[in-house]
């Protein structure tokens, strides 16, 4: 409570400042009409006298109500003067709320007030008092939203269930105001609930056209579906509404960016050309395959809009959680005192261990969090045998700070495992990084250690180093899919990048259709950064499978091209089922080489099937300048998984064969497969492609060999191979191709994985 008497509570837009006047009058009335011997009038009179602060001559005006016949109303009206009158009188008011009830049992609004100051004071009657008001006038709405309003300031995501059904109650008695709603879409964002916001969104937007406080959660909702750009537009218009103090706030990149960074943005003062450097700045650092930076811009408007309603009770915008929060986004595993905190992590867990045991600390009992500093730091004992940390409590020491609030955050992803803690000294909700302990028999060693991983310290350390983490939208539902990619000699002297999807629709969730049927829609995008010119290029389909019901489950197969100069390029693969809003991404350096006149190879296709007659058209293969009767379809297998027992199949195209005397091509091929002794390699299929090259000392499982002809310098190449005398698992595949004629020799390899059924 401020001196004049000012609570801070929180609302359903933003943590802000309202009087407890506020909440408790329905109007105010001048002076004049309290002297009409009217007790609502001078009720009402005591309401405004409250309002500006004149609490003797409200008193005064309560007494004289009682007197008049409103005790109930008269009582009440006392209990909030001595509320005004600060925290000295907090045991006061509740005496006459408490005698106001005794005058009328059913004066919800007293029962309200005792609801309200026990949420100010947070102490754990909250709850009850609040189910008691809503109990005495179940269709008087202040409970439900005030009651939902205090769960998730204090409970967070943990009170979700509960705070649903409040909200609920509020939304079917209040249908025309948008505050339910806007708390309820709060609430949902904080447990990444997608699906439920995308599904209220169109109401919403189209119901409460002025409505600005919802759309920070569909921004949230539609990043974490892959939908960036329409992301942005909510946070844009959002943004829009905004005071200017609170837009620079969004804007801020010094909490995000290097000290060069930000001095160069600075230094501009055009703002088109600020915009150019912050739509730079943002496209560097997103994980999704949009070219706008629109997915880092939106998560980090989001970690900014979290930290404003949560972090800025005792600090504007927000004490350091949330300096901490927007550079790194959510922890790994996050404790609190006060709480019933689960246990932590696996990944969180061996970074405690680790640096418990690197500290070195002797933690005692949370029981005797204020004993001495040094029973912190005991012998240990032998070092070589570690110990573990105490179940929740923060790893780093926490030393006479009394009762203070304290947090612990985790995070196993930046600068190796580092843990955050907060604590809160004062108990006005500002949290900042902790003093170092000291005494003077603390050893010199261990106060080094103290000092080495203070919280403080890691994090500027991290912030000029990293200045933020950014992978995945908060909420972000993983999908699984295959990729697979492979290069060949595309047009005026470019390579044409094919890159092959394959989507199980095990994965996929079914859309209905208007006209009854359903679908999987399935929608890919491919970006490239890099090459020569540092050029991007961007690639984006959609496409709709027929997902009749009872069909079995199989694998959907696309492809997308890019035709493109030789370099070092960065890719990015993508897709988005826009049934469930599930997406995954998968990024990977990609080395595009050039394809010379002289005689070379494309990539290894591992194929599905390869065939001489038309299939399907997606997937047919031409090389200029040759006849179209020489076209192949060959539908890829992007897993390059095939069972055991089954042929699996080669494509590659041979360029730059050179003609003997008679105009005639003469080339010999040999193909290899051996078993792989592959260590330390990525997983494959869904998580990787590509792989590192493996050796084996194993003669050849199968050999190959054969002698063509031909007439042209370029042929299209394709083989089955029997797959019944190979074991199962990893196999390497090696082509090589001999120029007869000019004697050059051309090779390339290709892994493929073999199952049993």
């Amino acid at each position: 409570m401020d001196k004049d008497g000012t609570l801070y509570v929180n609302t359903v837009w933003t943590t802000r400042i309202v009087t407890l006047v506020g909440f408790l009058m329905c109007g105010t009335v001048t002076e004049a009409a309290g002297q009409e011997g009217d007790s609502t009038s001078v009720i009402l009179l005591g309401d405004g006298q409250i309002e500006r602060g004149e609490t003797d001559s409200a008193e005064a005006a309560f007494n004289r109500a009682i007197k008049m016949g409103a005790k109930a109303q008269g009582l009440n009206g006392l209990g909030k003067v001595m509320v005004a009158k600060g925290r000295n009188h907090y045991r006061q008011a509740f005496k006459y709320y408490r005698r106001s009830l005794g005058a009328d049992k059913k004066f919800v609004e007293a029962q309200l007030n005792i609801a309200r100051l026990h949420a100010y004071l947070r102490d754990r009657d909250t709850k009850g008092a609040y189910r008691k008001a809503i109990k005495m006038s179940p269709e008087q709405v202040e409970g439900y939203i005030e009651l939902a309003n205090f769960l998730v300031d204090t409970e967070g995501a943990d009170a979700g269930p509960e705070v649903d059904q409040l909200l609920a109650a509020y939304i079917e008695r209040e249908t025309q105001d948008p505050a339910g709603y806007v708390l309820w879409m709060e609430s949902l964002a904080d447990r990444a609930m997608v699906r439920e916001i995308r599904n209220v969104s169109s109401i919403l937007l189209e119901r409460f056209t002025g409505e600005t406080g919802f759309l920070p959660a569909l921004g949230q909702a539609e990043a974490a579906a892959g939908q960036v750009d329409l992301s942005m537009e909510h946070w844009s218009r959002f943004l829009s509404a905004a005071s200017e103090e609170m837009r620079s706030v969004y804007d801020d990149l010094s909490r995000v960016a290097g000290e060069d960074d930000v001095a160069s943005l600075k230094a501009l003062k055009d703002e088109s050309e600020r915009e150019a450097v912050i739509t730079r700045f943002w496209r560097d650092r997103d994980a999704s395959s949009g070219l706008s930076g629109n997915g880092a811009r939106a998560e980090h408007y989001r970690r900014v809009w979290y930290s404003i309603r949560n972090f800025s009770k005792g600090n504007s915008p927000f004490d350091k959680r949330g300096d901490v929060y927007v550079r790194y986004g959510e922890p790994d595993y996050r404790s609190r005192s006060g709480y019933p905190n689960p246990p932590p992590t696996g990944a969180a867990e061996l970074v405690r261990e680790r640096l418990y045991n690197e500290i070195g600390v002797n933690a005692p009992s949370l029981s005797s969090r204020d004993q001495s500093v040094d029973s912190w730091f005991a012998d240990m004992g032998d070092p070589s045998s570690p110990i573990d940390p105490p179940m929740t409590e923060p790893v780093y020491p926490l030393v006479g700070v009394g009762d203070a609030k304290w947090e612990s955050w985790i995070y196993s992803r930046i600068g190796g495992g580092v843990e955050f803690v907060f604590v809160d000294i004062a108990l006005n909700g500002n949290f900042s990084f902790p003093q170092t302990p000291s005494g003077a028999n603390i050893p010199t060693r261990v106060l080094a250690r103290l000092v080495e991983h203070h919280p403080g310290a890691i994090y500027e350390t991290l912030a000029s180093e990293q200045p933020q983490h950014y992978d995945f939208p908060f909420g972000f539902a993983p999908l699984e899919f295959y990729y697979d990619v492979a290069t060949f000699r595309g047009s005026t002297g470019r390579t044409r990048l094919e890159v092959y999807f394959g989507v199980p629709t095990a994965h996929l969730e079914r859309a209905k259709l208007k006209d009854g049927r359903t679908i999987y829609a399935v929608e890919r995008t491919l970006t490239l950064r890099g090459g020569p010119e540092n050029q991007a290029f961007r690639k984006n389909d959609v496409g709709g499978y027929e997902a009749p019901d009872g069909q079995p489950d199989r694998t959907l197969v696309e492809l997308a091209s890019l035709d493109v100069r030789a370099g070092d390029y960065r890719l990015n693969v993508e897709v988005l089922d826009r049934a469930s809003g599930k997406w995954g991404i998968y990024s990977q350096d990609v080395q595009i080489p050039e394809m010379p006149d002289s005689l070379s190879i494309s990539d290894l296709s591992l194929a599905w099937s390869v065939s001489a007659s038309p299939t399907d058209r997606r997937f047919r293969k031409h090389i200029d300048g040759l006849d179209p009767e020489m076209d192949v379809w060959v539908i890829p297998l992007p897993s390059r998984s095939f069972f055991k027992g089954r042929p699996f199949n080669i494509y590659y195209e041979v360029y730059g064969l050179t003609r003997d005397e008679f105009g005639q091509t003469r080339y010999q091929v040999s193909y290899t497969v051996d078993q792989q002794i592959r260590k330390g390699a990525g997983a494959f299929g869904a998580l990787r492609t590509m792989f590192r090259r493996a050796v084996s000392d194993r003669e050849p499982q199968v050999s190959i060999g054969y002698e063509s002809t031909g007439e042209t310098a370029d042929e299209p190449v394709y083989l089955e191979i029997d797959t019944k005398e190979l074991k199962p698992g990893y196999n390497r595949v090696t082509v090589a191709v001999t120029d007869q004629v000019s004697g050059q020799v051309a090779r390339r390899e290709a892994i493929m994985r073999l199952v049993d059924r």
